[in-house]
């Protein structure tokens, strides 16, 4: 009786664990910059693992098989053999890499032990195998694939050591999977290794990004659609646009508001524009939609490129500084820059002049040695006046504006921009291949 009470208590456990973290993401798929949604599962052994100790011990690479969908996946297999033969480089780069073998309760670990030693895998002592027995964790990933002889969507994450998710691939059907000598390169990113330094001087000292360039401003929308059904992109784009407005209008009239009260001020009277009421706890939920913006998925490991090359790396934004601190928190990238730089430091908004001259000032340099960029092209427009040298980095592929000098280059993403600024780099591609 002990030990049957044991194991209810073990699986209601680890039940508890998994709903819980399921709750930060209901109804999505964790998505990089996602504190990964922490479980306890065990292996065939018996032994507890939990992924919240194995990340605060460093990287890991976590892999979702197909498990048992009433058969053993034979993808699945060649998907861990490539593994295992990588076996020591994932031990070199000290990684833990982690198979969730999911499936119905029954009978799951007699063919979760055939899987592993089918075809004469040698399973490295370093790899961990757990089982996911009715799909605890998979459903807390939201990563069930709910079909006949289906059980999740393949998946491979990888997190850091914070438990925050810095590469994420779902694949929505059988192939489609990662590779262990990509998922090594990612790592590299990740660390900050595999970027040579180089060999010549970077073209700047110093860059001043935009806080848009780092953060998409639409990864917002899901949370609008909750609030207002079928008016998720129409909402967020107005009111995006009326806090632009209001932080233009302040600037010209030289008084300077708080930009999360500017947010909050722009959400209400988008509300009412639109016709739509606004409850005290949506207005709240809302608002904080940008305080955990997304990052764009080149833009860690742009950063640490950067870094890598000795080129400091700033914010010259509207956003106040809470704003800029909360975002840059949750995507786990603080450290990767030198200064979270808010115009509120002197009271202005961009484009104003002075709001530029904070870049100046705050890194003790000459414009020639700063490059500005800019996600609004009035934002390139306002930073070539000004006298930067200025990149635009035109994620919505919008048209120049026609007024005043035009930047010194432009792209829709970070990997134009690192070959703007390091020649070298140009064979090098940014971001992840999903």
């Amino acid at each position: 009786m002990a030990s049957i009470k044991n194991k209810i208590i073990g699986a209601i456990c680890i039940l508890l664990t998994c709903i819980g973290a399921s709750a930060l993401h209901a109804g999505e798929i964790p998505k990089m910059g996602d504190k990964a949604p922490d479980f306890t599962l065990k292996t065939l052994d018996d032994q507890t693992v939990r992924l919240g100790e194995l990340t605060a011990k460093g990287k890991v690479v976590l892999v979702v098989l197909r498990g048992w969908p009433g058969y053993q996946c034979p993808i699945c297999d060649r998907q861990v053999q490539d593994f295992v033969q990588s076996a020591s480089a994932f031990a070199e780069a000290k990684v833990q890499v982690v198979f969730v073998y999911p499936g119905p309760a029954s009978d799951l670990k007699a063919h979760a032990e055939e899987f592993k030693t089918m075809k004469g895998k040698q399973w490295p002592k370093d790899f961990l195998y757990v089982i996911d027995p009715d799909y605890t964790m998979v459903n807390a990933y939201n990563l069930r694939w709910n079909a006949p002889k289906e059980t999740a969507y393949p998946s491979t994450f990888i997190l850091d050591n914070k438990g925050v998710i810095r590469f994420e691939k779902i694949s929505h059907g059988h192939g489609d999977r990662t590779k262990a000598a990509d998922m090594l390169t990612e790592v590299k990113k990740i660390s900050g290794m595999g970027y040579a330094q180089d060999q010549g001087r970077p073209r700047f000292k110093a860059v001043a990004f935009d806080y848009f360039v780092i953060f998409n401003p639409d990864s917002i929308i899901p949370a609008v659609e909750k609030v207002f059904p079928g008016k998720g992109v129409e909402f967020t784009r107005a009111w995006r646009a009326k806090l632009f407005d209001y932080s233009f209008l302040s600037s010209i009239a030289g008084h300077h508001e708080d930009f999360y009260k500017l947010t909050d001020d722009a959400l209400v009277y988008t509300a009412a524009a639109m016709k739509l009421g606004l409850s005290p706890k949506n207005r709240e939920t809302l608002l904080n939609a940008y305080l955990t913006l997304k990052p764009w998925p080149d833009t860690e490991a742009t950063l640490r490129r950067l870094k890598a090359s000795g080129i400091r790396v700033i914010t010259i934004s509207n956003f106040s500084g809470k704003m800029l601190r909360a975002n840059a928190d949750h995507a786990g990238v603080s450290d990767l820059f030198d200064d979270l730089l808010s115009t509120e430091v002197n009271g202005t908004f961009k484009p104003d002049p002075r709001a530029y001259a904070l870049g100046m000032q705050t890194l003790n340099l000459k414009k020639s040695d700063i490059l500005f960029v800019a996600f609004g092209g009035w934002d390139a427009y306002g930073a070539k006046s000004f006298g930067y040298s200025t990149y635009w980095v035109n994620r919505f592929n919008l048209p120049q504006e026609q007024i005043g000098a035009a930047p010194d280059q432009t792209s829709s993403n970070l990997e134009g921009l690192v070959n703007f600024i390091l020649p070298a780099f140009q064979s090098m591609p940014v971001g992840r291949d999903k």
